[in-house]
């Protein structure tokens, strides 16, 4: 851990520098979910807050407008969007160093914490008030917890994941997207299929009462939104997912628009690097 703080201070401090002196307003969706934060913080202070809680927000999870809210009852004006994504940040970082410490060596392990945070997509939502950054680290966080449940046998362990799926569902619905394939993977090839299954079940009992609350009175617009939502690609011209310009569409925007060039090649190469019989030697050695 003391390799990796450094570097995550000052990439913190080098945001904190950048947003002091940008000057411009947040546009579109960083200024929706800027606003939704100043109607939770009003909601507080008229009186109406519990009464109208799952309501101020029918759309996204309140989870990362409530910590908003915190914010900015503190006086965060002009670099709000960066503690507001702090917990994400410090998630996301703090689960990748501890993710890759499992097979690396202390300063890999930094190395790939610190560049977690770099990719161009990350670096730019950790300036801006979107849920992107705080969902990745509950993610992380996600991850990290269902590898320390020596697949699905701890219960203690999946309870605590139960949890963590309760706050990543309160960010966003996508959460669970992004859980599903880990779990399956890791009840299949679990020693005991059916403690792993009766512990996520015990899991599940934790994550619907943190979570029914707001999703139940919102579940009908959630769904006509998400049908809306479904056709706007369609409407908007982009390729279909299946189709061979879907395919292409996305290889391309991965290269030029989540990676940029240096972080493509990185990719490639670690590809490369990974179908070597020689990469087992190494990750054995340095676990």
């Amino acid at each position: 851990m003391k390799v990796w703080l450094p570097g995550l201070l000052a990439i913190l401090v080098t945001h904190r520098i950048w947003l002091d002196r940008n000057c411009l307003p947040p546009i579109w969706d960083m200024a929706h979910h800027q606003i939704m934060g100043w109607r939770y913080l009003e909601a507080l202070r008229d009186g109406s807050f519990l009464a109208n809680l799952p309501g101020i927000t029918n759309y996204y999870p309140p989870l990362y407008y409530l910590w908003e809210m915190v914010v900015l009852s503190l006086g965060a004006r002009q670099s709000v969007a960066l503690y507001a994504n702090l917990p994400g940040l410090v998630l996301l970082s703090g689960c990748t160093y501890c993710l890759a410490r499992r097979w690396q060596t202390p300063v890999n392990a930094a190395s790939a914490a610190w560049l977690a945070l770099m990719f161009p997509l990350v670096a730019w939502t950790s300036r801006e008030t979107l849920l992107d950054v705080t969902l990745s680290g509950l993610v992380a966080l996600g991850l990290l917890v269902l590898i320390q449940s020596d697949y699905l046998q701890s219960r203690v362990t999946v309870l605590l994941f139960g949890v963590v799926g309760a706050l990543g569902l309160l960010t966003k619905w996508t959460f669970l997207f992004f859980m599903v394939g880990p779990v399956i993977y890791l009840w299949w090839f679990s020693a005991d299929r059916r403690r792993a299954f009766l512990n996520l079940l015990d899991a599940g009992f934790i994550v619907l009462p943190l979570t029914m609350w707001w999703y139940l009175p919102n579940l009908q617009f959630l769904v006509e939104r998400f049908q809306a939502t479904s056709q706007a690609a369609v409407l908007e011209g982009d390729p279909s997912l299946l189709s061979l310009s879907g395919l292409l569409y996305y290889l391309r925007s991965l290269a030029s628009y989540y990676l940029f060039l240096p972080l493509s090649v990185v990719l490639l190469l670690s590809l490369v690097w990974w179908t070597r019989p020689a990469r087992r030697t190494i990750l054995t050695e340095t676990g």
